[in-house]
């Protein structure tokens, strides 16, 4: 008896047309095929699948929800799907993931398709962020994404190493994800994320993020528990300074 894998070998890919309204389309039968096939797969590798897919109508459900993510997310090949397949088999959790992170796990990984990994990439623009035109970078990839995060953030802005790894990392990806298809490498668009899980930020979000970094700004120029008036007051006071001691050393 054929196992869902042997099985997913077998079916031709998914359309490469992209869903074209928000509506719910049913999928045609080789897509259908397909995925049932894939969620065979699923139940057989996660024990507590039912966690994800409680009834026959969430599965439905979750199945159209799957087959717009893969459209969306460029997945219309067997062989992404059999890397997700293969990605989730080595998962150490019962439970199934979402479509997302299995959209994660359908692109090969950057030393399957011969980019530096992760570590290595970031260290690299880490290290020539200060004059990038003129490295011998390893491969495009990597100064794509470090062009992405932007060469003056990399090299003396106040924002956390942290989030600028996180945004290089979520370039990194777009590219992997790209060079997998076989697509021509473009610089990926920078827009407001979350750069957690790589979701476009709500506006609510976005002024959370914008104030987090306002406070941060705040604490490394010691103005942390000031109004704002006292802060500018603050300010204005140093920069008077500065351009006293500036004129002193002209002066002597």
């Amino acid at each position: 008896m054929k196992t869902a894998t042997d099985l997913i070998k077998t079916l031709p890919n998914l359309p490469a047309e992209p869903v074209q309204d928000n509506r719910a389309r049913k999928p045609g039968a080789e897509t259908a095929r397909i995925v049932n096939t894939l969620f065979d797969e699923l139940r057989s590798i996660f024990p507590a699948w039912r966690q994800a897919w409680p009834n026959d109508a969430a599965e439905a459900r979750a199945k159209r929800t799957w087959v717009k993510g893969f459209m969306k997310a460029g997945v219309t090949t067997v062989e992404q799907l059999r890397y997700g397949i293969e990605a989730c088999r080595l998962m150490d959790t019962d439970f199934a993931p979402s479509v997302g992170k299995f959209v994660k796990l359908c692109v090969p990984s950057a030393e399957d398709l011969g980019l530096p990994g992760d570590e290595s990439a970031w260290r690299e623009v880490v290290r020539h962020c200060a004059n990038p035109g003129h490295h011998r970078w390893s491969h495009e990839a990597v100064r794509l994404a470090g062009s992405s995060v932007g060469w003056f953030n990399l090299r003396c802005s106040s924002i956390p190493e942290e989030t600028l790894r996180k945004r290089f990392e979520h370039a990194y990806f777009q590219l992997r994800r790209r060079a997998s298809m076989g697509l021509p490498l473009e610089e990926p668009r920078q827009g407001i994320e979350d750069q957690s899980e790589g979701r476009e930020l709500t506006v609510e979000q976005a002024d959370r993020r914008g104030e987090q970094i306002v406070q941060h700004l705040m604490r490394t120029q010691g103005l942390a528990g000031m109004t704002g008036e006292q802060a500018r007051l603050q300010l204005l006071r140093r920069l008077r300074i500065s351009r006293e001691q500036s004129r002193t050393g002209e002066t002597t």
